[in-house]
């Protein structure tokens, strides 16, 4: 049965999720300043993966052999951008890497175009080059280019890739299962380089509070969120209001561990929002009502 909702909910899930994304920053500095970064990697996303199949244990077998062909696909997106980012991280400062990262905003309707012949709007264009500037404020301290930055730049293409797959292949009826299998990806993916590279130990004690909300908040949770709404909305306007995620970084690291707001921040933070609200309000105009099943 399929029962109509406000449009604006599948808006508000993507602000959700990037309130978790962006709380999970300074926990994630926590955990991975007293541990390896892929076993924290794999025990989040298996936290993840435990809590979605407890839940909805019968979710996988309601995809068809193509959707779950979609699922691994945009699974190994994900967990490519999310090991990608992690070496790259290595090699460069965190303010580069936040906002070249973020250039997703930038690519996402360029790859739309290219793969699916997506048209976008000028009004879209103009979000998007908003939400840039917002991310370079809040971020860009002299950035350079090398190999660190090169690989954050993949890692951009590959979320860029994983958000438009979202929106073109993801169905609200099958959102838990895409999840699920998108988790599993991850699992798999971060726990073979965790063996691989002999890093893969239990998380000490005083860890598992952290580990068990990124995984169940910022990671299941998030990401289930993300899934479902991308099956409503288009992947340029899910861009967009991803940029909202460092928004509430800054927010959250001010209340965790008392980082201060300074004036780039609130600037590009001001932009960001601005962005989000250019795109809100050309989608209000156009959109249809969306649907939860």
């Amino acid at each position: 049965m399929t029962t109509k909702v406000h449009p604006l909910l599948a808006t508000g899930a993507l602000l959700l999720a990037t309130a978790l994304w962006g709380s999970s920053f300074s926990i994630t500095q926590i955990v991975v300043n007293q541990y390896h970064v892929l076993p924290a990697m794999f025990f989040r996303s298996l936290i993840a993966v435990l809590v979605l199949i407890s839940i909805k244990p019968k979710a996988l077998a309601q995809m068809t052999k193509q959707q779950a062909l979609y699922g691994l696909v945009i699974g190994a997106f994900l967990g490519t951008g999310y090991i990608l980012q992690s070496w790259g991280l290595q090699h460069t400062t965190a303010t580069a890497s936040g906002f070249i990262a973020g250039m997703f905003v930038v690519m996402t309707p360029l790859v739309g175009a290219l793969l699916f012949k997506n048209q976008i709007k000028s009004i879209a264009w103009v979000a998007v080059v908003i939400a840039t500037a917002g991310l370079g404020v809040m971020t860009l301290k002299g950035v350079g280019f090398g190999l660190g930055e090169a690989v954050t730049l993949i890692t951009a293409l590959m979320w860029t890739m994983q958000i438009t797959l979202l929106s073109r292949w993801g169905k609200t009826e099958i959102a838990w299962a895409m999840t699920t299998l998108q988790m599993l990806v991850v699992t798999l993916m971060s726990l073979v380089l965790s063996l691989g590279s002999s890093t893969l130990q239990f998380p000490p004690e005083e860890l598992w509070d952290e580990l068990i909300f990124l995984g169940s908040g910022a990671g299941a949770l998030a990401l289930l969120l993300q899934t479902w709404a991308q099956a409503q909305i288009s992947a340029v306007r899910a861009a967009i209001l991803f940029t909202l995620e460092p928004v509430w970084g800054a927010v959250f690291s001010v209340w965790l561990v008392q980082d201060v707001i300074t004036a780039p921040i609130a600037i590009g933070a001001g932009l960001i929002i601005s962005a989000m609200l250019v795109s809100e309000i050309s989608a209000a105009r156009s959109r249809a009502p969306v649907t939860f099943v």
